[in-house]
């Protein structure tokens, strides 16, 4: 005659004492992952903020799982609207622990991370535009290898967008200045009396206006 006291399948896995292995090991991980971000909070980047909540979140509900329902398949435990049985619990547990962990390691990693720093905010600077003088173009390269040209960018950086190019001996108006770069506006050659835009002081001369 079968005995219906024999636990099935999945409740000896439950009772298996590496289900309580697994589930320390888990709470063991979680918990040097916390105590990193404690220690690293100021140092990582808002953008991240989700994936290491996430993270957080997932360790924790594995540790619940696997200790949640060692503890149902070996005692009374029960969980509201999940019941009793051990794969109820271990799965219902997950994933409140999953939901709880995951928003609360968001929120606090959201409120003391460091914003990411924008990599074009220098080419959104906007000085004052007044007449300075005038700069020629001197210096640049000729023959194999160099185009003779030099770049006027949307703004005081290499990343900046090209807006257009100097040639030697361009003459352009100088109206702001910005560490090493000179904002003109060209007077000869390509964009004459129009075009405006960033230029490194590197292949530039003080020169007389026209």
């Amino acid at each position: 005659m079968a005995n219906n006291n024999q636990p099935g399948p999945l409740g000896s896995v439950l009772t298996s004492k590496m289900t309580v292995v697994a589930g320390f090991v888990f709470a063991a991980a979680t918990l040097c992952f916390l105590m990193w971000l404690v220690s690293s909070i100021n140092q990582i980047q808002c953008s991240q903020a989700g994936l290491i909540a996430l993270v957080f979140g997932l360790g924790s509900a594995l540790s619940t799982s696997f200790l949640g329902g060692y503890a149902a398949a070996t005692g009374p435990v029960t969980i509201p609207y999940f019941g009793n049985r051990p794969i109820n619990v271990a799965l219902g547990g997950g994933i409140l622990a999953l939901v709880i962990t995951t928003v609360m390691a968001w929120i606090v990693v959201g409120k003391n991370c460091t914003p990411v720093p924008d990599a074009f905010a220098e080419c959104k600077v906007s000085p004052p535009h007044v007449h300075i003088g005038c700069v020629r173009v001197t210096g640049l390269g000729q023959g194999p290898g160099f185009d003779g040209t030099v770049s006027v960018r949307a703004g005081p950086a290499l990343i900046c967008e090209r807006k257009f190019l100097l040639v030697n001996d361009n003459i352009a108006e100088v109206l702001a200045t910005h560490g090493q770069w000179n904002y003109v506006k060209a007077l000869t050659g390509e964009g004459a009396g129009t075009a405006e835009g960033w230029v490194s002081i590197s292949f530039i001369t003080p020169t007389p206006c026209p």
